[in-house]
């Protein structure tokens, strides 16, 4: 089913248009997998575990728009008409660009980067207070906190964002809270966390060589401030 966020901004864009013959296809990858899928325009999109997009049959002449949750690579073609994104209420809008957008529902921020292009990111936020849009130059990249509305704007290595599409990991200074919810996608576990202390410990760290999840959790506690125990597909850090 599409979680209740995507449904509700799938239902208002359709409100507003016209069209009474669009039909809508949707594409979710279930955790542990990844996938590739072209839609009608060419745009090649590269689908994370847990990820769910929505998009119909065939492009208007006016906007090509997608419903997006979870984390994809795009890469879109170039078309007379804009290509836009729209993920929890936000707005990723684009001409021809290759870029990566995380937005899980159950993270906290959207990280949106940029590798060939020019994006216009438009927070839900800016149509209560009057227009606002960052724009990004390949290379930089944003994250966005969804419940403070606070962004912060960098420059970004190809490994940061783009090493998932190869089966890897890459952790810059992600607090384990954040790495869970990402080894739980990729692995297909259930990880939990009984001290809250060990959520806010940070790592610096890549896996490039295919590792499983215990050579990752061994990894992880190689300083033995975790202990760890496994039963089937949970896990229990403490």
């Amino acid at each position: 089913m599409l979680i209740p966020v995507l449904i509700f901004s799938l239902a208002r864009y359709i409100d507003n248009q016209n069209e009474s013959d669009i039909h809508w296809i949707e594409k979710s990858v279930s955790y542990g997998d990844i996938q590739k899928i072209i839609l009608p325009d060419g745009t090649s999109v590269w689908l994370n575990a847990g990820s769910t997009i929505v998009y119909p049959d065939s492009f208007n002449s006016d906007v090509r728009q997608v419903f997006f949750d979870g984390e994809a690579y795009f890469d879109v073609c170039k078309g007379s008409s804009p290509f836009q994104v729209n993920t929890k209420g936000n707005l990723v809008k684009v001409m021809g660009t290759s870029f990566n957008l995380k937005a899980y529902r159950d993270d906290p921020n959207i990280d949106l980067s940029l590798f060939e292009g020019s994006v216009a990111f438009v927070p839900k936020t800016a149509s209560e207070s009057g227009p606002f849009e960052v724009v990004l130059s390949p290379g930089e990249y944003i994250s966005y906190e969804c419940e403070s509305g606070k962004i912060s704007h960098g420059c970004f290595s190809a490994d940061d964002f783009s090493l998932w599409r190869q089966g890897g990991l890459y952790f810059k200074n992600k607090t384990l809270g954040e790495i869970v919810r990402q080894l739980e996608r990729k692995y297909n576990v259930t990880i939990v966390i009984t001290s809250p202390e060990l959520k806010e410990l940070r790592y610096h760290m890549a896996f490039v060589n295919n590792e499983s999840i215990e050579q990752i959790l061994d990894f992880i506690d190689q300083d033995s401030k975790i202990d760890i125990i496994r039963h089937g597909n949970i896990v229990e850090l403490f």
